[in-house]
């Protein structure tokens, strides 16, 4: 039953806008909701988006991103799809399975590690003419004096290899969330995300904060809450949508 009954009584009118399409509509709906955050009247968490589908919010979050206003999506599909959350996912799939070519290059090639573009696709590419590990085969290059990685990436893949083999061993013993917590903080992700002062960092930080919130609630209804069983579940909802 998806009928909305209030339970606020609130004066207001129904309005009916015509627009010629998505995109019209979408710069109308964040307009308004713009408009009221100025006058003063209403909060951000006083407006709801309604839509027949998720695909269908996607032109109103971009129109409220673009005007600086801080909203949250009911589903979890595109928080799966948010950057900082991949990046996490990715790293903990690589603790469940360290062989897992395509995470490995998720991670690696997330800001956060700084690692050439180029070399990235590189060793990519080598892995696969091989049939070896992204990972392993990226941390013999680092440690390889003839490889022709960067610097730079040498550092990047050393730290991340790190970081890796302190989680892998973290996840033996500890739960998932201890384990998250453990590289958000390790990395400097957390740190980073404080020291900058804008919409686009707090908004990362509310998707992390959910993204905890999902592991605090499923991890402990698992028969053992530890990374691979975690993920294995978790992956499965996020192909079934």
């Amino acid at each position: 039953d998806k009928r909305l009954v209030a339970d606020r009584e609130i004066e207001g009118a129904v309005a009916h806008w015509p627009f010629a399409g998505m995109t019209a509509e979408a710069e109308a709906v964040a307009g308004d909701i713009a408009g009221a955050l100025e006058g003063g009247g209403r909060l951000a968490r006083d407006h709801a988006v309604l839509a027949r589908t998720h695909a269908q919010l996607d032109p109103v979050a971009a129109a409220l991103k673009v005007r600086g206003i801080r909203f949250q999506r009911a589903n979890q599909r595109g928080l799966y799809r948010r950057p900082e959350v991949m990046l996490c996912l990715n790293v903990l799939r690589t603790v469940a399975d360290p062989d897992d070519g395509i995470a490995a290059f998720g991670v690696l090639g997330d800001p956060l590690f700084e690692l050439d573009a180029a070399d990235l696709a590189r060793l990519a590419a080598a892995a696969k003419r091989r049939n070896r590990s992204l990972r392993a085969l990226a941390t013999a290059a680092a440690n390889d004096a003839g490889s022709p990685l960067a610097p730079r990436s040498r550092e990047s893949i050393r730290r991340f290899a790190d970081l890796h083999a302190r989680l892998t061993a973290s996840a033996t013993r500890r739960p998932t969330s201890e384990v998250l917590y453990e590289f958000v903080s390790e990395s400097g992700l957390l740190a980073r995300l404080a020291r900058e002062e804008s919409a686009e960092a707090a908004e990362q930080v509310q998707n992390l904060n959910r993204l905890f919130g999902i592991v605090n609630r499923v991890g402990p209804l698992l028969k053992s809450d530890r990374v691979p069983f975690f993920m294995e579940h978790l992956d499965l909802l996020i192909e079934a949508g």
